[in-house]
């Protein structure tokens, strides 16, 4: 009597089961509806590529059955953005996706005359015009002709990654970047008091030497100099021309 009874229920509840599947399906619950993109990085100028990879990647797999679509495939067409350096899909039941990136460094940013914004990446990408929030620890690309020209971009972008992380000439200290007529790049430090040219060779050599300069010239007060690091075996020094 208790086998049949217990059996009995076992049915009951399968069916309960399945009517309920029935209705759930019927109903749309494991159709998507939200897709959620984030990272635990500090994503910064980031944050406007953000929304709208999270608007695209929505509307694409909005109302598709959660799953019938591939991670995989998601996981690949969001790497194809050359900020993105990885991430990682995951399903949340019963309507959702998860989904956690990892974004390229910034290398800096470049601002237009209409106070819009295009972030600089690390590998050289340069995102859409944004008015921007969070732009200020990072160094200003003042001429176009830097971002906009691919060997002068990847050479500011090769010393700015070459820099050490403190000291006078460093990655902290760059307030912007700039190009002269004679097609030098030309690095302004924090506070005005000293301009760096920069050339193309023995890179990590020069940003030595440069720091070897600027801490000789703090220590016996000098100030408005204009430091010529272009030069294979050695750094020249002049005073800045205000005309």
């Amino acid at each position: 009597m208790k086998s049949w009874i217990q059996r009995v229920a076992f049915l009951f509840m399968l069916s309960a089961i399945a009517v309920a599947s029935t209705v759930a399906v019927q109903d749309g619950w494991f159709r998507i509806e939200l897709v959620e993109i984030g990272s635990s990085q500090d994503l910064g100028p980031w944050n406007a590529e953000l929304q709208r990879i999270t608007e695209e990647t929505t509307n694409k797999l909005r109302h598709r059955w959660i799953w019938d679509v591939s991670l995989e495939e998601i996981q690949k067409d969001l790497v194809k953005e050359p900020w993105i350096e990885s991430a990682q899909v995951n399903r949340q039941f019963p309507a959702s996706l998860r989904i956690k990136i990892t974004t390229s460094a910034v290398a800096g940013v470049f601002m237009n005359y209409k106070g819009e914004f295009r972030v600089v990446g690390r590998e050289g990408y340069l995102s859409g015009y944004k008015k921007l929030s969070s732009y200020a620890s990072y160094p200003v690309f003042r001429n176009p002709k830097i971002v906009n020209n691919k060997e002068l971009r990847n050479l500011a972008i090769e010393i700015l990654e070459n820099l050490p992380p403190e000291g006078r000439f460093s990655k902290k200290s760059i307030s912007s970047i700039d190009l002269e007529k004679s097609g030098k790049l030309l690095f302004h430090l924090i506070g005005g008091n000293h301009r760096i040219h920069f050339g193309k060779e023995s890179i990590r050599t020069k940003i030595e030497r440069v720091n070897e300069v600027i801490e000789y010239l703090d220590r016996h007060e000098i100030s408005d100099r204009v430091i010529d690091a272009n030069y294979e075996l050695k750094v020249l020094v002049s005073p800045r021309n205000r005309r």
